[in-house]
């Protein structure tokens, strides 16, 4: 996971807390709702509410959030368990496509505005075309949580003082991952810089090799491969090489 994905993440968890809040979990009907039955046990309104009669007990199911963004809920249905997303029920019972498109669009780029009003059937092609309109496909610098501009990558990936990896994240304030992901073009991709080649790589210095095959401990969650290779900045291929250099085995 990337520092898009994981701060992307973060936001919309916070907006899915956010929602709950006033999130109307009342079975009494909301002015201007209105249901349709779904399976045997549900209904769905216009308003992206799914109401339940399972096993005879009325009541609205809260949605949990998917990690792309999207509300969600399980429905017991053909005898087991699935997982539905809610716009996608209010489409298909209160949308009508008689083109057969096969995806769905929020109006207003909100996966959290479930109302039928905001939501309309389109083809990939409209999607993109409406994600672009909105903002909501910016990569790099223009992304709306980016926490580099173009002018730090820059300097990151130039790098003309010779600064570690752990220098330039306490530099520019960010996890010292992001600072690898950056020099090796894995983002940031449009937003120029000499990228470094992973034949490349500038050898890891002799007191950070020396810490890490002392912090390792192959049974210790925070001690493994992985955990060092995050906390420093390197990729776990390197912490194996480093603690196994020279048949020194910790």
């Amino acid at each position: 996971m990337n520092d898009y994905q994981r701060r992307y993440r973060e936001e919309s968890k916070k907006a899915y807390a956010a929602l709950m809040k006033f999130y109307p979990l009342t079975t009494d009907n909301l002015p201007g709702e209105h249901w349709i039955p779904f399976g045997d046990y549900y209904q769905v309104s216009n308003f992206g509410r799914v109401k339940s009669f399972y096993r005879g007990k009325k009541l609205i199911l809260k949605p949990s959030l998917h990690e792309k963004g999207y509300l969600r809920v399980v429905l017991y249905t053909n005898g087991k368990n699935k997982i539905f997303r809610i716009h996608r029920l209010v489409a298909q019972l209160f949308i009508p496509n008689p083109e057969n498109k096969p995806e769905i669009n929020h109006v207003d780029g909100n996966k959290l505005n479930n109302f039928a009003e905001n939501l309309e059937w389109v083809t990939h092609a409209e999607n993109m075309g409406h994600a672009a309109a909105v903002g909501l496909n910016k990569t790099g610098a223009q992304h709306p949580l980016a926490k580099l501009t173009d002018e730090q990558v820059k300097s990151i990936r130039n790098n003309p003082s010779g600064l570690s990896i752990r220098q330039l994240a306490k530099l520019f304030g960010v996890d010292p991952t992001v600072i690898s992901e950056v020099q090796c073009g894995k983002s940031y991709k449009k937003s120029g810089g000499s990228i470094r080649k992973s034949k490349n790589q500038p050898r890891v210095p002799d007191d950070l090799r020396a810490t890490i095959r002392q912090e390792y401990k192959p049974r210790t969650t925070g001690r493994s491969c992985c955990a060092l290779a995050k906390k420093y900045g390197v990729t776990p291929q390197t912490v194996w090489k480093i603690v196994h250099e020279n048949n020194v085995e910790k």
